[in-house]
């Protein structure tokens, strides 16, 4: 057998950050996916936090708020950022981002004039957003399992605090 028929042979989707593999004797491709990609989207979680950052922090708009994206035919309407929004937004979250505050040492107070952007129809959503500046305005890390807790990963660490789906 050559040295290479039994590698695993990746090829990835444009855009989705969704790998499809097969292996040699498979008749199926098997799903892979990338760190910061959920299965079957188009956007990665890196996307949805710079989202998140442009609408709550920057005071974005909806329809400016979207990621920036190569092809700018992709990007998502405002009705899919409310949509990655609503998933984010929930008690549940909220009290577990509050539980997980508390396994930490208590912050030093914050001096900064930041505000994040209140939204009626995302009543949890800022707080945890609120909850995560002032973490990121410590001077010390604050790493989630492998990753570490920045801008760009807020979505990625909201997502996994409290998954939707088990």
């Amino acid at each position: 057998m050559a040295e290479g028929a039994n590698r695993l042979t990746m090829r990835t989707m444009t855009g989705s950050g969704f790998a499809v593999g097969s292996a040699t004797g498979v008749r199926r491709p098997s799903p892979f996916c990338q760190p910061f990609s959920l299965p079957y989207t188009h956007y990665s979680l890196i996307a949805r936090s710079e989202a998140l950052q442009r609408y709550f922090v920057e005071g974005c708009s909806l329809d400016l708020a979207g990621p920036l994206v190569k092809d700018p035919n992709r990007v998502p309407v405002a009705s899919t950022l409310r949509r990655w929004f609503r998933g984010l937004d929930s008690v549940d979250r909220w009290d577990r981002l509050q539980q997980f505050q508390s396994s930490l040492p208590s912050p030093p107070p914050s001096h900064s004039m930041f505000t994040i952007r209140s939204a009626p129809s995302f009543p949890f959503l800022p707080r945890m957003l609120g909850a995560v500046h002032d973490w990121l305005a410590r001077d010390e890390i604050l790493r989630y399992g492998q990753f570490v807790l920045s801008w760009q990963t807020c979505a990625h660490f909201l997502q996994v605090l409290l998954p939707l789906r088990l």
